[in-house]
């Protein structure tokens, strides 16, 4: 029986060491389940950040492309400026002026077709007091009355 107990109690100390293992391995998983779940519940804030930020930056790149374009069209490097002034579009299709000014240049091109469509636009999208709207205006009724869309008034 002697050996039986030193045999029992060999084995009582190994399973003892064996679930203190088992239990600092779970502790251990719990601290790290913690961590992820705090980490979890932080992505969303991070995402709209990310989303935010990429709003700045495709608002700036498009900037820089209207920016480009002007600069482009005061060295009188028109197909420059159209290519500009359609990246700038293209990354913001509500912004007014790179569609006045593509329809500007595509007047002076004389494109009178892609002009009428980028003033269209800009009157969809300018303020009714912007005075570029008249402009625009009058470019549309002098054309669409010269290819026979309007009567004349």
């Amino acid at each position: 029986m002697t050996q039986e107990n030193v045999k029992l109690t060999a084995l009582k100390e190994q399973l003892t060491a064996k679930v203190e293992e088992q239990e600092n391995g779970l502790a251990e998983a719990v601290r790290k389940n913690k961590a992820l779940e705090q980490e979890i519940r932080q992505l969303p804030g991070k995402f709209v950040e990310v989303s935010r930020q990429n709003k700045v930056l495709l608002k700036q790149t498009a900037g820089m492309h209207y920016n480009m374009g002007v600069f482009y069209t005061k060295q009188k490097e028109y197909d420059r400026a159209v290519a500009e002034f359609a990246k700038a579009v293209e990354i913001n299709p509500d912004d007014a002026y790179a569609h006045f000014n593509l329809g500007y240049i595509y007047a002076y091109l004389i494109n009178r077709g892609k002009a009428m469509d980028h003033f269209r636009h800009f009157l969809r999208l300018a303020k009714g007091d912007d005075p570029d709207v008249n402009w625009a205006r009058k470019y549309l009724l002098t054309w669409e009355t010269y290819d026979g869309k309007r009567p004349v008034q």
